[in-house]
């Protein structure tokens, strides 16, 4: 598809010159198309050897953003500008390029595989009650920046909460064993990013980033997209279709955190 072959309204969001954007538009409104041809415009923008960080959430998605940048830059110009991650990938790659700044032992580092939490937790044999409750603690405690000693102090002060005791031994386990779990990447990713020095590192190096879905961001998801990029931003999504509430999205937060960045009420 061609920018001639998009709305008045959806090429007039591909091409706008603001330097943060949101665009809202409901399912099969053509927002990844949109996406697509707004990273075409922000190319001329980027400075020598930057690139563009598109930023998705599963692989699914990943894959359908990855075509459509295919069909509107051309395979080549693709890969020299634009780099598609989903947000546990993307946090992946800092944690392995830097993890060693904050004390993480990567030569024995165990990444995390689908489920490997949920396994973690029905090999202590508690039943599903107590399990739910000491897997939302840990999401909970884990979707700020704390190091693995701050989550364990943390756990300690809900020791009355229902599943305390379970989250604390699992994360022990978790930290004996060196194995790492979603939520440790995206936290430890933000603390990484936090650091001045790495932080400088990416935002040199993305000129522009991309957010497929906003309305599925936790807040630490977007201070990762924003810590790793702050040039140009640009979320597409649509606020009433939010899906990952269970998993920390905080829709109406980060909408208003979007909408001010954007020069929004």
């Amino acid at each position: 598809m061609t920018v001639s072959a998009l709305s008045d309204e959806q090429a007039a969001a591909a091409r706008a010159e603001a330097r943060h954007a949101m665009i809202i538009a409901p399912p099969g409104c053509g927002k990844t198309e949109v996406l697509a041809h707004r990273a075409d415009h922000l190319i001329q923008f980027l400075g020598p050897n930057q690139r563009i960080l598109a930023l998705t959430f599963t692989n699914r998605a990943k894959a359908n953003l990855q075509e459509r940048l295919r069909n509107v830059l051309g395979y080549a110009r693709m890969r020299r500008y634009v780099t598609v991650r989903n947000f546990h990938g993307h946090a992946t790659e800092v944690v392995l390029a830097h993890g060693r700044t904050i004390g993480l032992d990567l030569d024995s580092v165990l990444l995390p595989k689908t489920s490997t939490l949920r396994k973690a937790l029905e090999a202590t044999g508690e039943d599903w009650d107590t399990r739910s409750a000491a897997e939302s603690m840990l999401g909970e405690v884990k979707r700020v920046p704390l190091s693995d000693d701050e989550v364990l102090s943390a756990l300690a002060g809900k020791s009355r909460e229902p599943g305390a005791d379970l989250a604390r031994r699992v994360e022990d386990g978790r930290q004996v064993a060196n194995q790492l779990h979603y939520d440790d990447l995206l936290r430890h990713a933000q603390r990484l990013l936090r650091i001045p020095a790495v932080g400088h590192l990416y935002r040199c190096h993305f000129g522009a980033v991309l957010v497929d879905e906003f309305q599925d961001l936790s807040l630490q998801q977007l201070d990762i997209a924003r810590l790793s990029c702050a040039e140009r931003q640009t979320y597409a999504g649509d606020p009433l279709q939010g899906i990952f509430s269970w998993a920390g999205a905080a829709p109406e937060e980060v909408e208003r955190e979007i909408r001010a960045s954007c020069g929004g009420a």
